[in-house]
């Protein structure tokens, strides 16, 4: 944990409890609240990146830790490989959870679904476009480092560049702020999504396997019911990424499909139950265009 890194004294069960208080307890006020705090919290986090961003070109400019302009950490062919870039992508369907969120949100926000989508595919390019940034630069900085032990050496690499960057006080700065206003921010909508899901009686039955649930049901409502003739966007687009999400569910650790298949089979009980008794929600039926 970062904070833990420059403040050990203080144990991680404690941190958390700290920082789940305080986000329920902005939860508690409403979205509109969260929404203020989100705000805030974000601005915050654009200064913090800005920081080092600055210092990161100053360093760089000056050679520090042997730095220099290069893209081989975005472009080094040599190191791709099949295996490599699927073992990513349950870390991108978990980052696309953060995104796909804000949807739960759509009731509340102003503009509706419409606004709401805008909003998710903005975010997700102006996010991507920060993180390969920053990344970019920090990797300039362990050109000769291939990769980090495991263990802390890889949990803090990001501050261990911060350190070469900015120096103890930065470092410092970056382990407390940074998960203040980064991962409290994050938490922060994470609650607030789930607890509207909760709300929404919707039970969830693993991301992947609800990825793939969610490119066939547009085949079917789109393809088949709606004799869509958007044949690349309602059948071909679909059916890639239902290949590409299948082949990360077959290739998964046996621990991690367990953990799955238990987890499904507790959604798939539970919406059983509703539905004998009579309690099922009942989803909308109109064609929205996609």
């Amino acid at each position: 944990m970062a904070i833990q890194a420059v403040i050990p004294d203080v144990p991680k069960g404690v941190w958390v409890v700290v920082l789940l208080g305080f986000n329920t307890l902005v939860n508690v006020f409403g979205v509109q609240t969260a929404a203020r705090m989100n705000a805030v919290l974000l601005t915050l986090q654009m200064v913090l990146l800005a920081a080092f961003m600055v210092l990161g070109v100053l360093a760089l400019t000056h050679g520090v830790a042997g730095a220099h302009l290069t893209l081989k950490p975005l472009a080094d062919f040599g190191l791709l490989s099949p295996t490599l870039i699927f073992s990513a992508m349950p870390v991108a369907a978990l980052s696309f959870l953060g995104f796909d969120a804000i949807s739960t949100l759509s009731e509340e926000a102003r503009g509706g679904p419409p606004a709401v989508a805008r909003a998710t595919i903005l975010a997700l390019i102006l996010a991507a476009a920060l993180f390969v940034a920053q990344t970019w630069l920090a990797s300039l900085f362990v050109l000769h480092t291939p990769r980090f032990a495991p263990g802390d050496p890889t949990n803090q690499a990001f501050l261990t560049i911060s350190l070469i960057v900015g120096g103890p006080a930065f470092r410092w700065v970056i382990s407390i702020f940074g998960v203040l206003f980064g991962g409290v921010a994050a938490a922060l909508v994470a609650q607030s999504a789930a607890a509207r899901l909760l709300y929404g009686i919707v039970v969830s039955i693993g991301a992947l396997t609800g990825f793939v649930m969610l490119h066939a049901s547009v085949i079917v409502h789109f393809a088949w019911r709606g004799r869509s003739r958007q044949l690349i966007r309602h059948l071909v687009v679909p059916l890639i990424g239902i290949a590409i999400i299948g082949y990360v569910l077959v290739s998964a650790e046996n621990h991690a499909k367990i953990v799955g298949l238990v987890w499904m089979s507790v959604g798939a009980a539970i919406m059983l139950a509703l539905k004998v008794s009579g309690r099922l929600p009942a989803l909308p039926t109109e064609l929205v265009e996609a």
